[in-house]
């Protein structure tokens, strides 16, 4: 059976279980049917066919759920990848380009594999071995453009970059806002090719695609019974893959609760946003919040559903990756110091989500943090975050899934209670 009828059989299987069941909107196999059909949409970068399905099914699930929902559009530079490749002494070795990409086109860069420590690099293509790079963000503050810098002055005429995983694949790192193409061509490999790569003497790198300055990409908004103060609940929607487990768990706890706040009897506002551009910078939230957001007065919560919220935790053994009954110690929950006794009492069946109370947290929440906002929510990672192998069968499940979105209704309630007394 291949991967797609796979993936299809579990949406299919996963989707029967939901209807033979009571229509809890918040139930485990209801959840994960939503992951699925996201994972399934295709690689969610931003701006793409797949990301613009995306966030036109986003819309609809809330339209169909009971909302006035629409796509908000805003416009950014990106590059559209046709393809890339990667062969060492005529082996292909899987890849994929660093962002901001330098394209070949039809014709690739031929030349002598070294590695970036060799004296003379002139005219040479030098394999780097990238450190770990937290949050897999190229940031002013990461050693990525300094060491493609420095080779680039030392006259490379390309790089392939090794990066490090638990499963050895190849990580995509999130691109700098503002960065221009590489002066030359980088591609990103796996550590599982590392032996490979170091015992070739030549390689060839081909990248095509082109850039558009003026892609386009959507903020799916929707809003309940507008009033204020407005609860607010936020979502990621795109990454560089399928992203079932930094996206996936996010975006179905995110439908999840917008189909339970229309059965509620509370009278709460709640704006939903799931914003595209999240791999590039968060271009998507940061149009948002510099055009359609409310300002922080009128806000009684941000919940934020960022990366790995609900993933299996792995651990490397002699025969290999083991996946665990439990969930990724990467995950965080982070919050403002006026929600923590919520949290602490909605997730105390779930030990390792201790509420961290903070004014710099993680993933996108750091802008609202900046602009004042009363947030909570999740960010962190897991075993394949940010890699091609970011698949629902091996990174969640229902029974990851319901307990958070158990705990986050909790919350809710108690701060709709909160609201409705403000509003007397």
């Amino acid at each position: 059976m291949s991967e797609l009828t796979r993936r299809q059989a579990l949406i299919l299987a996963a989707a029967a279980a939901a209807r033979a069941t009571p229509p809890d909107p918040l139930e485990g196999p209801r959840l994960y049917a939503d992951l699925l059909r996201y994972s399934a949409l295709g690689e969610h970068r931003t701006a793409t066919e797949a990301d613009i399905r995306t966030s036109r099914w986003l819309r609809d699930e809330l339209r169909d759920a009971g909302f006035q929902a629409d796509l908000h559009p805003f416009r950014l530079r990106q590059f559209f990848l046709k393809s890339a490749e990667l062969r060492a002494d005529g082996q292909r070795i899987d890849c994929f380009p660093l962002w901001w990409p330098r394209p070949t086109g039809s014709r690739p860069v031929s030349a002598p594999l070294v590695p970036a420590t060799t004296r003379d690099l002139r005219g040479k293509i030098a394999l780097l071995k990238f450190p770990e790079i937290r949050g897999a963000s190229v940031t002013p503050a990461s050693p990525v453009p300094g060491l493609v810098d420095g080779l680039v002055k030392a006259g490379v005429v390309g790089i392939v970059a090794v990066t490090r995983s638990l499963p050895g694949e190849i990580v995509a790192l999130n691109a700098m806002a503002g960065l221009t193409m590489w002066p030359v061509p980088v591609l990103c490999v796996g550590q599982r090719d590392e032996a490979a790569l170091d015992r070739a003497a030549s390689a060839v790198l081909r990248i095509e695609g082109k850039y558009k300055a003026d892609a386009e990409a959507f903020e799916t908004v929707g809003r309940l019974r507008p009033n204020k103060p407005v609860i607010l609940v936020s979502t990621p929607s795109s990454g560089w893959f399928r992203c079932a487990g930094e996206r996936g768990p996010g975006v179905a706890l995110w439908l999840g609760l917008a189909r339970w706040a229309v059965r509620r009897e509370a009278q709460a506002a709640y704006l939903f946003v799931a914003s595209s551009g999240h791999e590039l910078s968060g271009v998507g939230i940061r149009s948002f919040l510099d055009h359609h957001a409310p300002p922080p007065g009128d806000v009684a919560c941000w919940l934020h559903l960022g990366a790995g919220i609900a993933t299996y935790e792995y651990r490397k053994t002699a025969s290999g990756l083991e996946k665990l009954a439990t969930a990724s110690r990467a995950r965080r929950l982070y919050t403002r110091p006026q929600f923590e006794s919520l949290l602490a009492k909605a997730f105390a069946g779930q030990s390792d989500l201790k509420p961290i109370v903070t004014d710099q947290p993680g993933g996108e929440m750091i802008l609202m943090a900046q602009r004042g906002y009363p947030f909570f929510g999740f960010a962190g990672g897991s075993a394949f975050h940010h890699m091609p192998g970011d698949l629902p069968e091996r990174i969640t499940g229902p029974e990851l899934l319901e307990p958070v979105a158990r705990s986050l209704a909790m919350v809710l309630e108690s701060i709709e209670s909160e609201v409705a007394v403000s509003r007397r």
